[in-house]
């Protein structure tokens, strides 16, 4: 990886394959083939909380992701913030399209604050923990590749695992 260039352009470059990093490989995003309806954790890492980015669940049609007041998206954005807990559970049903799991974050374009992936130095690298089960750590777009950026987990439970806020919480 020449440091001269940014990473998105080594992705150009390369047609979007992983990258070389010490023992690691940087990617954009993350796919997960699922075969059935799943409930998917995303859970947040560290002491930090990490304000300003979040991790990105999404599937293309005619898969889609249930949200607790029963509405479908096919983009979730899933943030850390203080108050709530550091982790969420989202229901998706694949129909037959892979998970995409990658990182966004926010930046200021001339005071105009928007929600950016895959620009400048942004990656992840992605380490199995077990076979429904994935650590991220993600570095935002700007500044050089920092792997500590973002980090949290994504697992994979049964689809009737219990998902809502008053399942988990009582």
């Amino acid at each position: 990886m020449s440091e001269a260039r940014y990473l998105q352009d080594e992705f150009v470059a390369s047609m979007g394959q992983p990258l070389p990093f010490g023992d690691d490989h940087i990617v954009q995003a993350d796919r997960w083939t699922l075969d059935a309806p799943a409930v998917v954790e995303v859970r947040f890492l560290g002491p930090n909380v990490f304000v300003g980015q979040s991790a990105r669940l999404s599937v293309n049609k005619p898969g889609r992701i249930q949200l607790s007041d029963n509405s479908y998206k096919r983009v979730v954005a899933v943030e850390d913030h203080a108050s709530l807990p550091r982790f969420a559970r989202h229901r998706v049903e694949p129909r037959g399209s892979d998970l995409l799991i990658y990182n966004a974050y926010r930046v200021d374009r001339s005071g105009l604050i928007l929600d950016e992936s895959w620009t400048g130095n942004a990656g992840m690298i992605v380490t199995p923990i077990g076979p429904h089960q994935r650590r991220y750590e993600c570095s935002h777009g700007s500044g050089p590749f920092e792997r500590t950026n973002l980090l949290f987990e994504v697992t994979i439970l049964p689809g009737d695992a219990p998902w809502r806020p008053e399942e988990i919480y009582g």
